[in-house]
C-alpha cells in the first residue's frame, strides 16, 4: 500500500500501519485475506506508532497537542475492530507514546515524571513505562528508573523495553505483568 509508514505491526492475519501522506498521518488496517483496508479515523491530528493483538490496535495520538514530529501532550488510544469502539488508554496531561499491546495489557513510555518537561518528549530527562490492563481499567508503573525508559514490547505478562542511563548507555530490560 502506497504511502504507508515504515514499521508495520502483524497479528491474526491483519497489518496495522501509518499512512504517511494524509493531511494528517493516519493509522490503517490492512486485512490479507480479504484484500481490504480499514482506516481507523480521520481527523487533523496525527495517529502513528500503532501495534496490533488480535481484534485491539493501539497507537500514539496527538488530538490534544502537538504533531508527529513534537507530541506534545500525545496520548494512547485504542479501537476494537469487533465493535469499532475507540476509546483512550491514557490520556494524562503529560506526554505518552510507544504504545504497545498483547492481550489485555498495553504498555507505553510516559513522561509524567518529568520535573521539567512533561509535554516535551524531545527535552525531557525523565521518561518510564507504564501500563494498563484493558480489561479491568487497573493502569501500573511498570519502571521508575533515572533518566528514559522508552520502546516497550508486550509478550505474554513480559514487558521488555529499552533504558538510557545519564551516560548514554542503552540496555534491555525485563518487567513482568502480575
Amino acid at each position: 500500500i502506497s504511502g504507508w509508514g515504515l514499521e508495520p505491526k502483524i497479528d491474526s492475519g491483519r497489518i496495522a500501519n501509518q499512512d504517511n501522506y494524509r493531511t494528517a498521518t493516519n493509522i490503517g488496517v490492512f486485512d490479507i485475506a480479504t484484500g481490504s483496508v480499514i482506516w481507523l479515523l480521520e481527523g487533523a491530528w496525527d495517529k502513528f506508532g500503532p501495534s496490533i493483538y488480535g481484534d485491539i490496535v493501539v497507537w500514539n495520538d496527538t488530538r490534544n497537542g502537538g504533531r508527529i514530529s513534537n507530541p506534545t501532550n500525545g496520548d494512547i488510544y485504542m479501537v476494537d475492530l469487533s465493535t469499532g469502539e475507540i476509546s483512550p488508554v491514557c490520556d494524562h496531561p503529560a506526554s505518552q507514546n510507544f504504545a504497545s499491546v498483547w492481550g489485555q495489557w498495553v504498555a507505553w513510555a510516559d513522561l509524567r515524571n518529568d520535573p521539567l518537561y512533561p509535554n516535551n518528549p524531545t527535552a525531557a530527562t525523565e521518561r518510564d513505562i507504564y501500563a494498563k490492563n484493558i480489561e479491568t481499567g487497573d493502569e501500573i508503573q511498570v519502571s521508575s528508573m533515572a533518566g528514559w525508559e522508552y520502546l516497550p514490547k508486550i509478550f505474554e505478562n513480559h514487558v521488555y523495553f529499552l533504558a538510557e542511563d545519564d551516560a548514554g548507555i542503552v540496555s534491555i530490560f525485563e518487567a513482568t505483568l502480575e
